[in-house]
């Protein structure tokens, strides 16, 4: 991968717009200093993640960080390189603290090191690090950041990491980690054996069945939301929300083989996810 110094000033947009992914929903393509300001927080997320997922090298993911933390150390002094002028540009706008983007390091670093996920609290651990800064970060974007806001955005971010992991276990297994929680493996009588064997049976669906409806409650809990946000937000919200419980089910509709039916990511599908969440926030806003 290209040392992340290297990239260019177009990074924030190749980064959000991936289709594997629905940071699509941040892109900069969507118009207004927010919309890129948002871009450009979640593109440093994005290649922090690449940082440790496409390098299977424990040693150089946390070189590669390290490096992240230093660009990161630079945008908040002011003198931020070309490819991060846009980051330093956001944090600045709207005070973002340097602790969130510092945290969500943090996490990918333990992630770097882990190999399996322990225990359910293990994981939701994880996720107030590595995925629930995003949030709320975005929450002060839109001047929408409270108490109240921030705990419903941690459901939605851990919710959407949960998706993410459960939709991977195959990459994640070729990366040589398990994120599906030991204690829930043995609950259900999955052996790591049967697990790297990637066989999709009985045992097996049943934790993912288990571990889909965990993601479910944590995303319809999180729901509430876009309710209280300002629309430019609340829009996306419903879009991230709908978009995660659109993968569950697509999840579900292979049988929970997601070895052999990794459930796609389409930009096409994004875009109509988009505009469903469009059209849902714009009703929820009529209907007060």
């Amino acid at each position: 991968m290209k040392a992340v110094s290297e990239r260019g000033p177009d990074a924030a947009a190749e980064a959000a717009t991936r289709s594997r992914d629905l940071y699509w929903y941040g892109s900069p393509r969507f118009s207004g200093s927010r919309a890129r300001h948002l871009a450009a927080l979640y593109a440093f997320a994005r290649i922090a993640d690449d940082a440790v997922d496409e390098t299977p090298d424990a040693e150089e993911a946390l070189r590669r960080l390290d490096h992240l933390e230093e660009e990161l150390d630079r945008a908040f002094g002011g003198s931020p390189s070309p490819s991060f002028a846009p980051l330093a540009e956001a944090v600045r706008a709207h005070a973002i603290p340097r602790k969130d983007l510092a945290e969500l390091l943090a996490g990918l670093r333990s992630d770097a090191r882990r190999r399996e996920i322990s225990t359910y609290k293990e994981f939701l651990d994880y996720c107030r690090l590595a995925a629930n800064p995003a949030g709320r970060m975005a929450l002060r974007i839109f001047d929408a950041h409270g108490p109240e806001n921030e705990a419903l955005s941690d459901r939605i971010c851990t919710g959407l990491a949960l998706v993410n992991f459960w939709r991977d276990v195959g990459p994640d297994l070729d990366r040589g980690r398990i994120y599906l929680p030991r204690e829930d493996r043995e609950r259900f009588g999955v052996t790591e054996e049967s697990l790297r064997a990637r066989r999709p049976d009985a045992p097996f669906r049943a934790l993912l069945a288990f571990e889909v409806g965990r993601a479910r409650a944590l995303l319809e809990e999180g729901r509430p939301l876009a309710r209280h946000v300002p629309f430019p937000l609340a829009w996306r919200v419903e879009a991230f929300v709908r978009g995660g419980l659109g993968l569950l089910r697509r999840i579900e509709a292979v049988g929970f083989d997601v070895f052999a039916r990794r459930p796609p990511i389409a930009r096409l599908w994004k875009a109509r996810v988009a505009a469903a969440g469009w059209v849902r926030a714009c009703l929820g806003r009529a209907g007060r």
